[in-house]
């Protein structure tokens, strides 16, 4: 019951952010951004309330799942729920990229507009707020897809060289002028190419060494692969961070986990990035692992099949 409260709690508190959107557009038609600022006020700020909305409904069909054990009739419920999650998949998907594409087409216009450099770094942000937002929301509903079971591999080859330093390199730039490294070691010989999901692969690694990146401030993230044979890939990931605390080592591949409100506040994040890691190394037939670095740090490690 209570968390039934909760949904439509979430529901009507997403509705009334939109109607509030609505009644504050107006107030932007002196918009020194550009004429139609009017207008892309409105679009932003109607397509930034149906974004809030998905994502209630989305967060709280995943709580009301967790809890129908509780309930009597779990079999129905979970049914039932189930069933929800279906609809919610093949009717929100294109509603969310929409808004999404909405509003960088937007700010894209925008930045090709005559603006003044403050009035430009404005829509520069909005440009880069909305490419977090549609990562937020890319995986939020690939957690949806994983406990529907609707993501399906797509075994096609690859460079796998190529496609490894295509995912390091926008990390490099980040690395550089800070006090932090990234390298990547081959430990074997590799194939020139291999057949598997590259597409799955990046959003793994991109995934672990995004967290290596952020928990980072100062030192080393190193990247070690190797063939073992018969096509088996490992995969490591070292870091020299702040490390993850003994005591919730067990729970750092939980969905939405996060350490405290504190990490949360200082680094950011969903807490859906090892979790979304997991699942998909396990859908390739491997198992991601997690030990403490030797001296300071973390170390991710998994291992795939990519026949050659």
């Amino acid at each position: 019951m209570e968390n039934r409260k909760s949904l439509f709690y979430g529901i009507g508190l997403s509705s009334l952010f939109f109607l509030g959107c609505e009644a504050l557009v107006p107030l932007h038609g002196t918009d020194p951004l550009s004429p139609k600022s009017e207008l892309f006020m409105s679009d932003l700020t109607i397509s930034t309330a149906v974004l809030v909305q998905i994502l209630f409904t989305a967060y709280f069909i995943r709580a009301n799942k967790k809890t129908v054990a509780a309930l009597a009739d779990v079999s129905e419920i979970a049914k039932t729920a189930d069933r929800a999650k279906g609809i919610f998949l093949s009717r929100m998907g294109n509603a969310i990229r929409f808004p999404i594409n909405q509003i960088l087409n937007s700010a894209n216009l925008l930045m090709k507009t005559h603006l003044q450099e403050q009035n430009r770094d404005t829509a520069r942000d909005i440009e880069y707020s909305t490419l977090d937002l549609s990562e937020i929301v890319d995986k939020v509903l690939d957690v949806t897809r994983l406990d529907a079971g609707k993501i399906t591999l797509v075994n096609e080859p690859f460079d796998i060289v190529n496609l490894l330093h295509s995912i390091l390199r926008p990390f490099e730039y980040l690395c550089e002028n800070t006090p932090r490294s990234i390298s990547m070691e081959f430990q074997s010989v590799i194939p020139e190419r291999v057949v598997g999901d590259a597409t799955r692969l990046k959003q793994i690694l991109r995934n672990l060494i995004g967290n290596a990146l952020k928990f980072t401030s100062e030192g080393r993230i190193a990247l070690r692969v190797r063939q073992d044979g018969n096509g088996i890939f490992s995969f490591e990931l070292e870091d020299s961070g702040i490390g993850i605390p003994v005591e919730i080592e067990k729970l750092i591949f939980e969905p939405f986990f996060q350490a405290d409100g504190s990490t949360t506040r200082k680094y950011g994040g969903t807490g859906l990035g090892l979790f979304i890691s997991k699942e998909l190394v396990e859908l390739m037939g491997g198992r991601l692992e997690y030990r403490p670095a030797a001296i300071r740090g973390s170390v991710f490690r998994f291992s795939i099949k990519l026949p050659s």
